[in-house]
């Protein structure tokens, strides 16, 4: 991992396992990090093209395998410019599987080699699916003191350009939905200012961490990483953040595969494709500004059957798009 943030949820999620930022991608630096762990199998998650990896990976016939491949567009014309050294570069992945066609024609575009690239889908309908087997949204609401009767929001990943935004909207649904429940999860922790703007605005809330065993106040603030995903498992319908603001958006399908509609603002190229499939397929909703998502969450809030329809509808994209993990397994095992 290459932050803070991602060393600290992998040391939670394998607390048995050593968990190491990625070393700085200097030939030396990097030839002696793979001499210390001396791997079977380097697997490098979405898209991260180091070329001194490849180089010091391919002298010791350590296999390279991108794994849920992305291409955004937006990465494309960078990659694009930098084509003539990439070529030099991209033969050396042993496999790459890419989430799409679109994607994997990007990346045989600027440089890597066809017959090595394949398309296996996104894993994150995989993870999404199992995710929403193991949490039981009765028994989370329980632990957390939210009674059944209690309706919820999730504001997921909001960015900091959207806080203010989000903090008047929960200001106003609380106005018409008394018994409601806002959850704001910030995007990053290190950047956020949701906390002074509610109590500039003095609008109660209480942080996840120091819950109480019953919740009063009309908002929480989720001041913790890695609790997010489950989190979905309890709210009405969720707004996925970044997309409301020129920050790319942000993965939608765990909200999704809990059956709950699905908002999202109009900038949403980081998951494109899984965006693509939930709104094809009826269970998610794009807004143009924060004053249109007021009004969506009140339609959906105030018509259960059509949140129930949505999150049906949610809920079966993300089961037909399973399926990615035992494609990118099978590629895997080819070099183990």
């Amino acid at each position: 991992m290459t932050t803070r943030t991602g060393r600290l949820v992998a040391s939670r999620l394998f607390p048995s396992l050593p968990c190491v930022f990625f070393p700085v991608d200097i030939g030396f630096v990097m030839g002696r990090a793979l001499s210390l762990i001396n791997p079977r199998i380097v697997i490098i998650v979405e898209t991260e093209l180091w070329p001194n990896l490849l180089s010091e990976a391919r002298r010791r016939d350590v296999p390279v395998v991108i794994v849920n491949g992305r291409v955004s567009p937006a990465s494309y014309r960078w990659y694009v410019r930098f084509s003539p050294f990439l070529r030099r570069f991209l033969p050396l992945l042993s496999a790459a599987v890419m989430r799409t066609d679109e994607e994997a024609s990007r990346l045989v575009r600027i440089g890597a080699c066809a017959e090595r690239v394949s398309v296996g889908g996104s894993m994150k309908f995989d993870e999404a699916a199992s995710l929403a087997r193991r949490v039981d949204p009765a028994k989370l609401r329980k632990k957390l003191g939210i009674g059944e009767d209690r309706p919820v929001i999730v504001f997921g990943s909001v960015h900091p350009g959207e806080e203010e935004g989000v903090v008047e909207i929960c200001e106003r649904l609380v106005r018409r939905f008394p018994n409601l429940l806002s959850l704001i999860a910030p995007r990053w922790l290190e950047k956020t200012d949701i906390s002074r703007r509610l109590r500039t605005r003095g609008t109660a809330f209480a942080l996840y961490t120091r819950l109480p065993h019953r919740i009063d106040a009309p908002v929480i603030v989720v001041d913790t990483y890695g609790e997010l995903s489950s989190l979905y498992a309890v709210c009405e319908v969720a707004f996925v953040g970044g997309s409301l603001v020129q920050g790319g958006g942000q993965n939608p399908i765990e909200p999704a595969a809990f059956g709950r509609p699905v908002l999202a603002g109009p900038f949403i190229w980081h998951f494109a494709e899984e965006w693509e499939c939930l709104l094809a397929g009826g269970g998610a909703m794009q807004v143009k500004s924060f004053s249109h998502l007021e009004e969506a969450l009140c339609a959906l809030l105030s018509n259960h059957p059509l949140r129930r329809e949505l999150g049906k509808k949610a809920a079966e994209t993300v089961s037909r798009h399973t399926g990615a993990t035992e494609k990118t397994l099978r590629t895997i095992r080819k070099f183990l």
